[in-house]
């Protein structure tokens, strides 16, 4: 996978959540994106993981991310982002390579809540990042 598809894919799925706090509860609801973890292939070692902290949404298009995968050297691993759910905030990462990937929610205080907000995740994930 080339950088830029990397980036697409996730801005992807960040895009598939709705932005608007007004919207129905029982749809999630993206707040920003605090971090993006970027891998280096050709790398080996402590070089070839870089985690970026931003504020955000737009991952392809800012400027921290555009400098470390214009040149080809690193493309998107994972990013954790913030999620409104049923009026319950949560954290989801999301990570993904070649032969591994998961998804995450955190800070779950009600588990059946939680349990919802990942089977969404999981639907999310299968539909923006799985190549067959």
């Amino acid at each position: 996978m080339t950088p830029n598809e990397a980036s697409e894919k996730m801005d992807a799925f960040l895009d598939s959540f709705s932005e608007d706090r007004d919207r129905q509860e029982d749809e999630p609801v993206k707040y920003n994106t605090d971090n993006v973890k970027l891998h280096n292939p050709e790398a080996s070692g402590s070089g070839d993981i870089k985690k970026i902290d931003l504020d955000g949404d737009d991952i392809a298009g800012h400027e921290l991310i555009e400098e470390q995968t214009e040149e080809g050297d690193y493309i998107i691993k994972g990013l954790t982002t913030r999620v409104n759910y049923k009026n319950e905030f949560f954290n989801v990462t999301v990570m993904g390579g070649e032969k591994m990937a998961y998804a995450k929610v955190e800070d779950v205080g009600d588990l059946e809540l939680g349990k919802e907000l990942m089977a969404d995740i999981q639907d999310r994930y299968m539909e923006h990042f799985r190549e067959y």
